[in-house]
């Protein structure tokens, strides 16, 4: 009987966490929804290459992509990079109908080694997903 319940309590906490994946799923208010999510070593034609949760620092740059649906109006999204907890920066990026991929990247530098997470959020500040990763050498 415990260990069904230890089972039990296990399912509900994995069933409960929004993004297991690099590739996360949310809905804001406006009925905006994120599709797909990923940290990559490039893009290409709108493309996520190479999407990776360990990028070398020898890549020289990296790049968060996101892809939305159900964008019906002109709409702001930011994408926050964080290293180590610290906010190093935010990209504000427009999302239209004819053009729903938002794209930010970052140089990687010798001090960026460690590990960091970029932000998907919407303008009144819901989070859409969470993307974590880590430079190494």
């Amino acid at each position: 009987m415990l260990h069904i319940l230890n089972i039990l309590f296990l399912a509900g906490i994995f069933l409960s966490v929004p993004c297991l994946s690099f590739e996360c799923l949310a809905e804001d208010k406006t009925g905006i929804t994120l599709a797909k999510a990923q940290i990559c070593e490039e893009v290409k034609q709108s493309e996520c290459l190479f999407p990776n949760k360990i990028i070398s620092s020898s890549k020289g740059k990296i790049y968060c992509y996101s892809v939305f649906d159900s964008v019906n109006n002109p709409s702001i999204v930011y994408h926050r990079w964080y290293h180590r907890d610290e906010l190093v920066v935010t990209h504000t990026l427009k999302i239209k109908p004819s053009y729903y991929v938002a794209t930010s990247s970052m140089q990687i530098r010798e001090k960026d080694k460690g590990p960091w997470r970029v932000e998907i959020v919407n303008e009144d500040g819901t989070i859409y997903a969470v993307l974590r990763f880590s430079i190494v050498d």
